[in-house]
């Protein structure tokens, strides 16, 4: 799996995973790697701005559409 999985409602599993992830620091490491390469893949400053772009303009479309009638 790509991380720790494990069942929501299971509170001791919780503690278990939390307690296993503490404990060893090459899982850690390598959750810690995963989670910055997903976040920086989904999340840069350039994709931002063109997903920003994209609904802007077609919000502007919607007032011309709406103002032309």
């Amino acid at each position: 799996p790509e991380g720790v999985v494990m069942y929501y409602s299971n509170v001791q599993e919780l503690a278990n995973k939390i307690n296993q992830i503490l404990k060893d620091e090459t899982l850690r490491a390598r959750l810690q790697l995963k989670a910055r390469r997903y976040i920086e893949s989904r999340y840069d400053w350039t994709k931002i701005a063109k997903m920003m772009e994209t609904t802007y303009r077609k919000a502007l479309q919607m007032v011309d559409h709406f103002e032309q009638e």
